[in-house]
């Protein structure tokens, strides 16, 4: 493949292109890759595309800095699902650009990334975060839990003073095309999880398309800033910093919009903690939302619209839910028992706080 041609699929990453790309870092110097490999390691860990580990091997390393592997991403080659998440390809290499520039430094380090906007290609060359992170965290403990909330609200807190950028779209208008596929998913996701659903869960999923246009707030209030939309622990990895302390970073940008950053809260809440934790921890973890946000910016002080944004935010999870797992095409065996447990805790959530009659009320 010519070195100045992007690779749209796993299989054209070459030696020859990924030393091109390599070699515009000051670390490259005189170095020279002869032997290139990969494994595909996205079954089980998504719903979409294609994620591939890249092994390399230099005859000459010119700095330690150097990657010995790599992670490419890229759009998922069954044309339905690559044309389903068209939008939201063009939605996350727009945040790789842009926050790759940010003071709080949340994405991996980015060496390549390029899309075809009318065709829906991707090529999103990253740190391979596996390489340097002790843990991609599935079940989080209280402590991991904590620490997420915390530096996600520190990125909340930031892009609630700064002006949005034009690319990131109001929450209202990105999940008004999503309103529309659950709506005609429900029916089919009902039968699919019906065990798995209570009569309230039920309910509520068949009261959302009339309900649906009540769910996102216009965008444009004091407490609007740059949500991440997708934020679990398959998305994020925990490790260690230079400086000894922890560092989080987060992956899969392509749901980011303007909204309330707490709906980010009950997304993690609800893909990320086991019904029990979360009934223990849940309280504390709103209060440490509140207060970073208070520290960084000392006007998020209402605690009824916070509580509000808190419920609002487990009806982002469940459109989510059911888009994911009736509409996408890439479910694997992982991603399966994901949805399970995830229905499972939502069916809960729905009756401990009381999310039919908060439906009905908006």
């Amino acid at each position: 493949m010519e070195v100045n041609l992007t690779p749209w699929i796993p299989e054209q990453v070459s030696s020859a292109w990924l030393s091109n790309v390599l070699s515009k870092s000051s670390n490259y110097k005189d170095s020279k890759i002869i032997g290139l490999t990969s494994q595909p390691i996205s079954p089980g860990k998504g719903f979409s595309g294609q994620v591939h580990r890249y092994f390399i091997k230099y005859s000459h390393k010119a700095s330690t800095t150097l990657p010995d592997t790599i992670i490419g991403k890229f759009s998922s080659q069954n044309q339905i699902t690559k044309k389903f998440l068209r939008n939201y390809s063009i939605n996350e290499i727009a945040a790789y650009r842009e926050f790759s520039q940010s003071i709080i430094q949340l994405l991996p380090k980015t060496y390549f990334m390029a899309i075809n906007e009318k065709e829906g290609d991707i090529c999103l060359l990253l740190e391979d975060l596996d390489s340097t992170s002790r843990y991609n965290v599935d079940l989080l403990s209280f402590e991991q839990y904590k620490f997420a909330v915390k530096k996600i609200a520190e990125f909340h807190a930031m892009w609630r003073k700064k002006p949005k950028p034009k690319w990131a779209r109001p929450a209202r208008a990105l999940m008004g095309h999503t309103n529309k596929i659950m709506s005609r998913n429900i029916c089919k996701f009902l039968e699919l999880y019906k065990e798995h659903v209570g009569n309230d869960f039920r309910q509520l999923l068949n009261e959302y398309p009339n309900q649906s246009h009540k769910i996102f707030p216009r965008a444009g209030n004091e407490y609007t800033t740059l949500t991440h939309g997708d934020f679990r622990p398959d998305n994020f990895f925990i490790s260690k910093s230079i400086s000894n302390g922890l560092e989080l970073k987060v992956i899969d940008w392509q749901l980011v919009s303007q909204g309330h950053g707490i709906w980010d809260i009950s997304y993690l809440t609800t893909w990320g903690v086991p019904i029990e934790n979360r009934r223990e921890w849940e309280r504390q973890i709103i209060d440490i939302y509140r207060n970073t946000m208070d520290l960084s910016y000392r006007d998020y002080h209402l605690q009824t619209q916070m509580e509000i944004e808190y419920l609002r935010g487990f009806l982002i999870a469940i459109q989510i839910l059911v888009i994911a797992a009736s509409e996408l095409s890439d479910q694997s065996d992982r991603g399966e028992e994901l949805i399970r447990t995830t229905t499972d805790r939502i069916n809960i959530i729905v009756e401990d706080h009381n999310l039919l009659p908060f439906l009905r009320n908006l």
